[in-house]
């Protein structure tokens, strides 16, 4: 008797994990298919959502109630009116800039330009 309880509760649990297999394997296919169907749809309808998707992120927003919108400078905290002031600079600077350069001077800065090099704002053309 315990021996017939036993196979009939072997062949039970059999017979659970078959159907909960082909169970678990048709929600799995469901959830596969409902992915690529979003996935078409985002393709078609909203391609930020595909690429939000694709890339694994999430969507920012942008919150706008947060942006302060002044209408002078001295309505700015006081560390950004610094930044903002315009600088005073001396009227002879000022001309300095304002010169026009010369056919000379453009010719003999080229010159002393390496060959195939750019440098950058520090002047600098790294090279060894």
């Amino acid at each position: 008797m315990i021996d017939d309880i036993t196979v009939h509760l072997t062949i039970l649990k059999t017979l659970m994990n078959e159907r909960y297999t082909k169970e678990f394997n048709k929600w799995q296919l469901n959830r596969i298919t409902t992915a690529i169907e979003t996935r078409e749809q985002n393709y078609k309808l909203s391609p930020t959502k595909l690429l939000n998707s694709i890339l694994e992120r999430k969507p920012n927003k942008i919150n706008l109630s947060k942006i302060s919108i002044y209408s002078n400078i001295t309505d700015l905290p006081q560390q950004w009116q610094d930044i903002y002031r315009r600088k005073i600079m001396p009227i002879k600077d000022q001309e300095l800039l304002l010169t026009p350069i010369t056919h000379h001077e453009l010719t003999e800065t080229l010159k002393s330009l390496s060959n195939n090099k750019a440098a950058g704002l520090n002047s600098l053309t790294y090279e060894i």
